[in-house]
Formats: structure tokens, C-alpha cells, sequence
């Protein structure tokens, strides 16, 4: 997320890119932590990512976000992210690079699955916070 030179970090970055993209306030998120700066598929910008607990529970239905920045959003539990069948090894693009898909349940509208950076991202976060359940 970009970072605007009135952010005093990251993580505030983070909680105000998440009120403009996806509408949650960011005083209902307690941050749990952070994940690895990633670079982008061409290298030209780091991604900072950021873990947080949303205390109250929400409609993603009802969430007012920018679709000029997000394509839809929808909740998953970890439990689904977890199973081994709805998770697929690629090759990224014409490289030799390796990196897990997502297969989205299919009454789920769009895509029908979690790739790119967001895949990678989410992998990594289950491997550290469910690493007995996420093989």
C-alpha cells in the first residue's frame, strides 16, 4: 500500500489504506503483527502486510469499498484455507518461481480463486500462525 507522507509508519498506512479500500475503520482492528516485506512480480515496489483482528463481527455485504481498487471482497474461514484440496502449486507466469493458488468455493462470486501476491502472502501467514494445521 502507498505510503503517504502524513503516515507516521507503516502500519498506520496499512489501517488507512484499509478505510479507503475496503471501508473498515481502522479503530476496529487490533494489529497482531507483521508479515515479511515482499516485492512486487517486477521488483519496482515492497509490500508491506500487515495482520489484524477485526474485534466486531462484519457483513462483507455491507462493506462500502473502492472498486477501483478491489474487485470484490468476501470472508473465508481459516479452517477452509487450511484444507490441502483447495490449495494448488503454479508456476508464476513464464518464470520457474512456484507459489500456491486459493480455489475460492464456487457460490462465492468472482474470480474463483486467491492468486498473485495475495496467495503468497496468505501462505506465509498460515504457515507461521497454524503451522501444525497447514502442512
Amino acid at each position: 500500500m502507498p505510503k503517504d507522507i502524513e503516515d507516521p509508519s507503516l502500519e498506520h498506512t496499512a489501517l488507512r489504506e484499509t478505510q479507503e479500500e475496503v471501508g473498515i475503520n481502522p479503530s476496529s482492528i487490533d494489529v497482531l503483527g507483521s508479515y515479511s516485506p515482499l516485492p512486487n512480480y517486477n521488483g519496482s515496489l515492497r509490500v508491506h502486510s500487515y495482520l489484524g483482528f477485526i474485534r466486531n463481527p462484519l457483513d462483507p455485504n455491507l462493506l462500502k469499498y473502492n472498486e477501483d481498487e478491489v474487485s470484490t471482497i468476501f470472508t473465508l474461514p481459516i479452517e477452509y484455507l487450511a484444507r490441502k484440496d483447495v490449495r494448488e502449486i503454479r508456476k508464476f507466469r513464464e518464470t520457474q518461481q512456484k507459489y500456491p493458488v486459493f480455489k475460492v468455493p464456487k457460490h462465492i462470486e468472482g474470480e474463483g480463486e486467491i492468486w498473485g501476491l495475495t496467495s503468497f502472502i496468505l501462505d506465509g501467514i498460515l504457515r507461521k500462525i497454524i503451522p501444525e494445521r497447514y502442512p
